[in-house]
């Protein structure tokens, strides 16, 4: 039998240069040094006999061959990392998810219960913060993966879909809706903003805000407790299903859709595959008494 020309170390040096662009991020990651990528990279093209990267100063791009051995390095990786899931004695392992504090209090322990059905002794950790702290965790990768809205930009990520919803505005049950004015996200982000723009153009006035909250969850506490008309994602409302309502008032749908967020090209261990399994299965959100409609 033919002798084996891929060092799986050198393969792995190689898929995170490309992944990073960068030779100095690829050694971080891996904690080695530059000159260990390097070498490594070159005696990979010296036993597969082409250049997979160009070599010029101040540049980093793959040739055509390169190109095709990234791909294939990304499948033999994330094969080799469900191997070495598969050798587990049990199904023991952990995760670590990035989430907000209101999918946390809301979604969330949906998905946690089907897990602990059909994985009980899978241990999952969480981190809860706003968006940019979250992103900034997954970057570094003390997370194996975010559960974000997609109320920013998105596209250096892989996305997995979980939920599509609207924001809408509510009230509470017993509150006079002309009595109130609005309470909103104190980020000035898309929604926020096609929200002040409508009320603009159907009632020629500013939209009267009574507070700004840096949280969607304290958005639904305080209009549950009659401090204003609450603007928030509809998937929120489950909390407060008996005593929120929605407004009176008619705004143009603002969509929204809840995506589980990975780092391109990285593979994703048995355990983070079966627990998006759970998150992306459509069956566990379609009982009418986990949403406020």
């Amino acid at each position: 039998m033919k002798k084996l020309p891929l060092n799986l170390i050198y393969l792995k040096y190689f898929f995170d240069s490309v992944r990073f662009e960068s030779i100095s991020d690829a050694a971080k990651v891996n904690f080695v040094s530059q000159s260990a990528v390097s070498q490594a990279i070159a005696k990979l093209e010296e036993s597969l006999g082409f250049e997979l990267i160009s070599h010029r100063p101040n540049r980093f791009k793959m040739t055509e061959k390169g190109e095709q051995l990234f791909v294939s390095a990304r499948e033999i990786l994330q094969s080799i990392q469900q191997a070495e899931d598969l050798l587990l004695k049990d199904d023991s392992g952990t995760i670590t998810i990035g989430c907000t504090h209101s999918f946390s209090l809301t979604l969330l322990p949906i998905f946690l219960k089907e897990s602990k059905r059909l994985y009980p002794s899978l241990k999952i950790r969480f981190r809860l913060g706003h968006f940019f702290a979250i992103r900034e965790w997954l970057k570094k990768r003390t997370i194996d993966f975010a559960i974000l809205i997609n109320n920013e930009d998105l596209s250096q990520f892989d996305l997995e879909e979980i939920y599509e919803g609207e924001f809408r505005l509510y009230k509470a049950n017993d509150c006079v809706e002309e009595d109130l004015s609005f309470l909103l996200d104190s980020d000035e982000r898309r929604e926020t903003v096609l929200l002040k723009n409508w009320y603009r153009s159907r009632y020629g006035c500013e939209l009267p805000v009574h507070m700004e909250i840096s949280s969607w969850g304290v958005i639904a506490n305080l209009t549950e407790h009659g401090l204003g008309i609450g603007f928030f994602p509809d998937y929120l409302a489950r909390l407060q299903h008996t005593s929120l309502k929605l407004s009176s008032y008619e705004h143009d749908p603002i969509p929204y859709k809840l995506f589980a967020l990975f780092l391109k090209n990285i593979p994703r261990s048995r355990h983070v595959l079966s627990f998006l399994e759970i998150l992306t299965d459509r069956s566990l959100l379609r009982n009418p008494s986990l949403l406020c409609c």
